[in-house]
């Protein structure tokens, strides 16, 4: 087998989501709406690669100066000026028309001055226009040659990507088609609180976790992602399901089994939906109460009563929790 060659982005948690990084020479889109962290993740990849792995690195920028830049990044605790004094980084500030032109060159002066320092990595921001064409198609194709410019170098380009929508059952941007690695940021709506999530959607040449995991950008940090929590699936699982129809268990409540053929399936899930006050709760006292009969432990979860007025309820109709 041969062996693959990855790149470790340095950011906390967020490799372990990657199953361990990404191929080397992947292009990188990091998509998402305003405010939801693609500069700072851009920025962070670079700066992790020049300062912890010895690879030097290059960021281009269209609307933020750089001096803001460096401003930001020191809240994070990242030193920029001394890596540009170390020739590990080069910020280019630049326009995109520029950028443009300069990227399908032979003999381009960026490429060139990438090149003097020995760059691995690069953060385009604000990679969304530079195709500066109308049709779908052509622009496809010109990002195409803009990815192909980069890659001449062989150089790992993370490229950002402003979203003005994100949600399901939008047109997919013609640059993820494109891009070896799709990460998507979101801010969304949590109990009155925003949380910012990261998905990977596709990262072609290795395996990675799917859905969607939280992340925070911390000052002092910055960003730290964390999985998604998942119960592993395993055969365990899959043989937990009742193979027999007679493999059930009684209901504990009088008369009921026998509305459903001698009560619940083994390892199944049943749901009990109702308004308030039909006897949801009691019903499933009961059943609990019937376990115990059976010698079997049980386990209820309350999330609105406390435990005395559970068990207070439960005397009221003669089942003593106690």
């Amino acid at each position: 087998m041969v062996e693959r060659d990855f790149v470790k982005t340095g950011i906390a948690g967020l490799d372990s989501l990657l199953g361990g990084g990404v191929p080397r020479g992947n292009v990188i889109l990091i998509e998402g709406t305003i405010g939801t962290g693609k500069s700072t993740l851009g920025t962070e990849f670079v700066y992790r690669g020049a300062s912890e792995f010895g690879e030097p690195g290059v960021i281009v920028l269209f609307e933020v100066s750089p001096d803001k830049l460096i401003r930001d990044a020191a809240n994070f605790g990242w030193d920029l000026r001394r890596l540009e004094r170390e020739n590990l980084l080069k910020i280019v500030f630049t326009t995109r028309q520029v950028f443009r032109q300069e990227i399908q060159q032979a003999d381009s002066l960026l490429l060139a001055e990438a090149a003097s320092i020995g760059a691995r990595r690069i953060f385009v921001d604000g990679a969304s226009r530079l195709s500066n064409v109308a049709g779908p198609e052509e622009n496809r194709e010109a990002f195409h040659i803009r990815v192909e410019g980069l890659q001449r170098e062989k150089l790992t380009a993370v490229l950002a990507v402003e979203a003005s929508s994100i949600e399901k059952g939008a047109p997919p941007a013609q640059e993820e088609s494109i891009a070896d690695t799709v990460l998507r940021l979101r801010m969304e709506d949590v109990e009155r609180a925003i949380q910012r999530s990261i998905e990977i959607v596709k990262s072609r040449g290795h395996d990675f976790h799917m859905g969607r995991h939280t992340f925070r950008i911390i000052d002092g940090q910055g960003i730290q992602a964390y999985r998604r929590v998942q119960s592993p699936r395993g055969t365990s699982r899959d043989n937990a399901a009742p193979l027999r129809e007679g493999d059930r268990i009684t209901s504990g409540v009088p008369g009921f089994d026998a509305l459903v053929n001698g009560g619940f399936y083994r390892s199944s899930t049943t749901v009990l939906a109702g308004i308030s006050g039909v006897g949801k709760s009691v019903f499933g006292l009961h059943y609990m109460i019937e376990g115990l009969r059976q010698k079997q432990r049980s386990l209820m979860l309350t999330l609105d009563e406390q435990v005395p007025q559970v068990m207070r309820n439960g005397r009221s109709i003669g089942i003593d929790l106690q």
